[in-house]
Formats: structure tokens, sequence, C-alpha cells
């Protein structure tokens, strides 16, 4: 049961909502350093303290001990997406980087998935940058698409990057999962570096943490910057037919920040996923999505003023 929300919280409550039995005296700072019993890091960050000082009693309000990590996630039929829009967006020309977590369920004949988009517009797909699956040629691509010109890009086999994806032959779909967390989930990682001068060195992916290392092509041209109005999850801006039946969880574009390794496999957190905030990595958030609301909701982190809106509202949050 949750701590109060507001008034004088008693250092016993903490104590037995910690679920610690030892007695003694017991005091503050130890009990906001985890000595009686590890935070619970499923609670927003508002709602648990913080290991700083000064140590208030207030960081207690509404903590629960038992809450449950990643409570929903989002499950999508065939021809099911998302889409957020802003009326203040951010513009292209800087790094990005996209973290997400993903059980793959489309049919082992089924041709692409648009796992991410970000557009200037609703229906034309002359400015993009978009990350996708292509089964037909068991590709991972991610683009930079601007002013209909293929500005960066590259490609990455499945099977040839074996050591990081766990899929020795054959295509990624339901009944082959690679490798994936105890909720059949990978946790997938795209970097984008725009100091780069090539489309193989300006992308990196990464799955569970590991980068993959293996490149097939590398489109490298002209860039012409474009604001990034609208965000889509599992489609296109056009259309449902590259949206596939999966699920996705904890859904994170980040702006203006290259993620490093580090903050990488703190997102990966040894395949306990949570959101970028509950693991320290708030910071230039554009767009964070995790699934516990629906109808869905979409935020943004520490260093932005972002409102999103969803205006394509397809799929629901399941109970893991």
């Amino acid at each position: 049961m949750a701590l109060q929300a507001s008034g004088q919280i008693k250092i016993s409550e903490i104590i037995s909502e910690l679920g610690y039995a030892g007695g003694g005296d017991h005091r503050v700072a130890f009990l906001h350093t985890g000595a009686y019993g590890t935070i619970n890091l499923a609670n927003p960050a508002a709602n648990r303290p913080d290991g700083n000082q000064p140590h208030l009693m207030s960081e207690w309000y509404s903590y629960d001990h038992s809450l449950s990590a990643n409570a929903k996630y989002w499950n999508f039929a065939d021809t099911q997406g998302l889409g957020f829009s802003t009326t203040s967006p951010r513009a292209t020309g800087n790094d990005f980087s996209l973290s997400f977590w993903i059980n793959p369920k489309w049919a082992a004949s089924d041709t692409n998935v648009m796992l991410f988009m970000a557009t200037n517009s609703t229906t034309a797909t002359t400015n993009r940058l978009f990350f996708m699956y292509d089964y037909g040629l068991n590709r991972f691509i991610a683009r930079f698409r601007s002013n209909a010109v293929n500005s960066r890009g590259t490609h990455w086999n499945v099977t040839s990057n074996s050591g990081a994806t766990g899929i020795t032959s054959g295509n990624w779909h339901g009944t082959q999962k690679g490798n994936v967390n105890n909720a059949s989930m990978a946790h997938i990682v795209l970097t984008f570096d725009i100091s780069q001068t090539t489309g193989a060195d300006a992308f990196q992916m990464y799955w569970n943490g590991v980068r993959l290392p293996n490149k097939l092509t590398s489109l490298t041209n002209s860039f012409f910057h474009f604001n990034m109005d609208n965000i889509y999850i599992n489609r296109t801006n056009n259309g449902t037919g590259n949206s596939r039946a999966s699920e996705y969880d904890n859904f994170t574009f980040f702006d203006n920040k290259l993620l490093s390794q580090t903050e990488i496999t703190n997102l990966y957190n040894s395949g306990a996923g949570l959101p970028a905030a509950d693991v320290g990595e708030n910071d230039n958030v554009y767009l964070a999505f995790d699934a516990e609301n629906d109808p869905p909701t979409a935020v943004d982190g520490d260093d932005f003023s972002i409102t999103w809106s969803n205006f394509v509202d397809a799929g629901s949050a399941v109970d893991y």
C-alpha cells in the first residue's frame, strides 16, 4: 500500500512500507539511501527519495514499495500504429537517439515494419527520419531523408549481426524473436551523429546494449533540415501498410543527444526495462511514451517544453 501523498509521514510508516524487520533506532539518512530496503525505482522520480541531501520526509509522498516496474506495454495488431504531434516542434540538425523495447509478433510471411518515423507532414514522405525492418532483405534500415534526398542512411543484416541479435539464420518474426528478456522483448537503440560525413558512420544500432558492427550500405548526400512535428510508432505517416502485430514499451526519442555506451547500458538495465527517467536518462528527451495510459500519452523530458497530442490512436495498453 502506498504512503500518503501529503501531511506528516512517520519513520515507522516508511519502515513498514519498506518491509524492514530490523529493530533499534532508524536514521533518516539511512532510509533515503536504501539501507533499510532498496528503493523501488518503478516509482516516478517525484514519488521516491533521490538519495541526496537534504533528506526530506516529503520525498516519500506516494511511495509504493510494491509497485510493479513496467506495469503495461502497448499491443498492436496488424494495421495498427500510433501518431503524436506538437505545435512547438524542434528541427532536425542535431544528433538524435532512439530507445525502445519491442516484441515482434508478425507472421513469417510479412514484409516491412515501420518501427519509427519523424516528419513534418501527415502525408508526404519528402522529409522524414525513419527506422524500419525490411523482411524481404532481412535488414534494419535507418534513413534521414530531406527535400526528397536520402541524406544519410545505412542497413544492418539480422544474421550478419547474430552476436547481438541472437538470430543465426532466417528472419526476425513472432516465432524467431532473437535475444529477448523474460517478457519476450528486445531493447533496440538507434543513434545518429550528425557530424559524421557518411551514412554508415552517422548511424549506430544496438540490440540489448550490444552494438551491431556489420553494415551493408552507406547513403551520403546533402542535408536539408525540417521540423519534426509528428512522431509515428509502428506505422508510416501516410498509412498502415507497414504496421505489424507487435508489442512496444518505453519508447523514447532524444534530440540533440548521442547516447553513450554507458547510457545505453543503463537503459537496457540488465533486461528489466524501465522508463528513461527512472534510470536517470531524462535529459534531452523530445518524446517519451511508456504505454502506461490508455488513451496513449507522450511527454517530454527535463530540457524541453513540448506538449504532445495523440492524433492516431490504435492498439491498447495491456498488463504484463
